[in-house]
């Protein structure tokens, strides 16, 4: 098999400079993240003093799902950052969960401030389960034999020939792609996938990882 280059390994020991330029891209990623949010979403609405929302009947459940995809996705994603830089595996697991927890904390603070809606604990606990199931894994298995996946279509309201649906999405999820990826849950559909063959070991580890990924099976959460 061949091999990656050399930047792309994962280091065998402290990489600073590596590191320091996960720690500035995560830096960027997470300003501009700012700005696009405020733009496609804060920025519509009033704001008011900090208050607390029980919204756990809101969406159908969309939201709470997608709170533990994002929290999900960012703790692997911030730990296969830190694992290519060099830290040590139970040091990069945690620093992924936690790195994911503050995104998402960050903005429930901001929904706080929100009059429409404010900081949800509901939100809270689901990141959390989010990053639990993506760290709990690791420390365990040092794999992710569950994954939370997304998969997205754009919906055309107008087929329904109804004016008021058409308005009503356009009031709720907007019109600019910046708004739709954010607000559409409709376009969206969270699956857990499960992979049996990643439970099965096998002595050959080509083969092993080829037969981990061919059993896939997939379960639409909402």
């Amino acid at each position: 098999m061949t091999k990656p280059y050399k930047f792309f390994r994962p280091s065998e020991e402290l990489n600073l400079p590596r590191v320091g330029l996960v720690a500035g891209i995560q830096g960027g990623l997470y300003a501009g993240a700012n700005a696009w949010w405020s733009g496609a979403w804060y920025s519509k609405y009033d704001k008011g003093k900090f208050h607390f929302f029980n919204d756990w009947n809101e969406w159908n459940g969309m939201d709470k799902v997608a709170h533990a995809f994002n929290c999900y996705f960012e703790s692997k994603w911030t730990y296969d950052l830190f694992k290519w830089a060099g830290l040590k595996e139970k040091h990069a697991i945690w620093v992924g969960m936690l790195t994911g927890n503050m995104w998402q904390l960050s903005i429930e603070l901001n929904d706080g401030f929100q009059k429409k809606w404010g900081f949800s604990w509901g939100d809270m606990a689901m990141n959390i389960s989010g990053s639990l199931l993506f760290g709990i894994q690791q420390y365990v298995w040092h794999d992710q034999k569950f994954n939370l996946k997304i998969s997205a279509a754009p919906v055309k309201y107008g087929k329904y020939g109804d004016v008021q649906i058409t308005e009503r999405a356009k009031a709720l999820y907007g019109t600019s792609f910046t708004e739709l990826i954010l607000k559409d849950y409709n376009a969206m559909t969270f699956w857990l996938s499960v992979s049996p063959g990643s439970f099965i070991k096998i002595q050959n580890l080509n083969f092993q990882n080829a037969y981990k990924y061919l059993l896939d099976m997939e379960l639409a959460v909402c």
